[in-house]
């Protein structure tokens, strides 16, 4: 729960910054979560082969900045999807708290002195 709030905090301002296919996810997902990937790809228009690239990369980016979170499996027909959702949707209480009592400037203080793997800190964009 900590570590959460310190990592909501931090990649706000990038969250801030989304746009193209990564913004119409989520402001889909902000007002009907949580949603398959095939109800996500129909609901912004990106289905088909020829849009997989582009919806692969807006949803890294929203996986990125900590905007979505996966919440389960949705039956989607042949095998099971994992069941997305806006991540403030989802945890809004810790989001809240978190975006009350935490600056950004704390959040990259913590998470400097706290997370020391450099393999997670790499993934994570640090």
């Amino acid at each position: 729960e900590e570590m959460f709030g310190y990592l909501w905090v931090y990649f706000a301002p990038r969250r801030a910054e989304l746009i193209g296919e990564s913004r119409e996810i989520l402001d889909l997902l902000e007002l009907e979560s949580p949603l398959s990937t095939k109800q996500i790809r129909r609901g912004v228009e990106l289905t088909g082969k020829e849009n997989e690239k582009r919806y692969t990369a807006a949803m890294k980016e929203l996986w990125a900045v900590f905007a979505i979170v996966g919440i389960g499996e949705i039956d989607d027909g042949a095998f099971p999807s994992l069941s997305h959702a806006a991540t403030h949707v989802v945890f809004e209480e810790l989001c809240r708290k978190a975006e009350r009592e935490i600056t950004f400037e704390r959040a990259r203080e913590w998470l400097d002195r706290e997370v020391r793997d450099r393999s997670f800190r790499r993934a994570l964009g640090f």
